[in-house]
């Protein structure tokens, strides 16, 4: 099958046939009543600036100045209300920046390409940003969207040897497809806003589950909150006496990596109490020299470098495998269950506990001899148990919510797909 790549930088196959009620463009195949519109023929395209940075007058003004950190900061959202920066009305006349009407999108057009935002107060922005004022045919939800499916397009047309940078010119040639009726867009826009209130719900909520964990995590590992049926005093212990051998760390140096050999855990493979499941191989003859970290069922691992401080119980299925120079092995002796230690070291007060000898470094990294000094305070094995399992428990409501967000955002963009090539009519 010959393909070809159309203006917007997306692959379009040749002899791809053709739907009825549909025709091919240069754009893709769009329905009949659609058509191929410039970017110019949709909005006012305009360019920001910056005033001087060394004139004191053009700062700290009334005008409400944009940067690409503003619109990142809105994870996700699509509305700009406030800006961290402000400028003049002189420093405004003194740069290249034009004031934005409200309900226009404001676009990253230099490093970071293509994050979008729905300016609901008026703006400026600095050099750093592309942004459309829509005609009154076009509706700005609608244009928000339309913008941010044609991220990879932009990319692809980015030019610039220090980082990526996409101009005016090129957005103004550059076409998309549109709906017949100001009525369709508004139709796609609105359907397109209520998968993103159903993420940023799910967003919420998912804030306030690990919100609640951390509560949590600080009353119950601490004694200040008792489950129910258990009394009694906790015992302040040293790490070392709840092991069956100092803390260590594994292979130094562990040469090329093979296909058929032993996994090996690094230091970025711990993530939030888990241990990544792709995990690279080393021999077997360099996994028997490090046969002290051979790792064996309820040991734990504590990332040394990397994500300093995470840890995790290795799952059954790494049992026989290895550790890096960056991960720190805890074989736990019967005074400590492993679950338990896991939710102490990455609970906020166990982390600040590991993390202290590091403090003001340049670099945090989990000193080994400081940890098998670290002392703490443990229940009786009874309530060590009761302990994790609530926290267990938080841990799988929260990773169930997560998946829920990550299938509602692949659901948002499969839908944009279709709702933007018409594929899917609403109208």
């Amino acid at each position: 099958m010959e393909v070809r790549e159309a203006k917007n930088g997306y692959l379009v196959a040749a002899d791809q046939r053709v739907p009825d009620g549909f025709k091919q463009t240069e754009v893709g195949v769009i329905p009949d009543d659609w058509e191929v519109k410039r970017l110019d023929q949709l909005a006012d395209i305009r360019s920001g600036g910056t005033p001087s940075t060394t004139q004191p007058q053009f700062w700290d003004g009334d005008v409400l100045w944009c940067t690409p950190t503003d619109i990142t900061g809105l994870n996700g959202g699509k509305y700009l209300t406030d800006t961290s920066r402000k400028i003049s009305l002189q420093g405004l006349k003194s740069s290249s920046a034009e004031i934005i009407p409200t309900n226009s999108v404001v676009m990253t057009s230099r490093a970071t390409i293509g994050e979008c935002a729905i300016n609901r107060v008026p703006v400026s922005t600095n050099q750093g940003f592309k942004n459309f004022v829509p005609f009154e045919s076009i509706d700005v939800e609608f244009l928000y969207y339309l913008l941010l499916a044609q991220k990879q397009g932009f990319i692809s047309l980015c030019g610039g040897s220090t980082f990526l940078e996409i101009g005016k010119t090129q957005l103004r040639v550059f076409e998309v497809s549109l709906p017949p009726t100001k009525a369709e867009q508004e139709a796609i826009a609105e359907a397109l806003s209520d998968a993103d209130a159903l993420i940023e719900s799910l967003k919420q909520l998912l804030a306030k589950k690990r919100q609640l964990k951390q509560g949590a995590m600080q009353e119950l590992l601490t004694g200040k909150k008792r489950l129910p049926g258990f009394s009694g005093e906790w015992s302040t212990v040293c790490m070392r006496v709840v092991l069956t051998q100092n803390a260590t760390y594994g292979i130094v140096t562990a040469g090329t990596f093979v296909q058929n050999g032993v996994k090996m855990l690094r230091g970025g493979d711990i993530i939030d109490g888990r241990v990544k499941a792709d995990l690279p191989m080393v021999s077997r003859e360099k996994a028997a020299e490090y046969s002290r970290t051979a790792l064996v069922k309820n040991d734990v691992v504590i990332a040394l470098v990397g994500y300093p401080g995470a840890s995790a119980r290795i799952p059954d299925d790494l049992i026989g495998a290895n550790i890096s120079r960056a991960v720190g092995l805890l074989r736990l002796n019967s005074k400590v269950s492993a679950d338990y230690m896991v939710c102490l070291l990455n609970s906020p007060d166990g982390r600040r506990m590991v993390l202290a000898p590091s403090a003001g470094s340049a670099q945090q990294v989990v000193n080994l001899a400081a940890l098998n000094k670290l002392q703490f305070p443990i229940p009786a094995l009874p309530e060590q148990f009761a302990i994790a399992a609530v926290l267990s428990d938080m841990d799988a409501e929260i990773a169930a919510l997560e998946a829920k967000l990550t299938k509602a955002r692949q659901l948002k963009q499969g839908i944009m797909q279709e709702l933007l090539t018409g594929r899917i009519r609403l109208v």
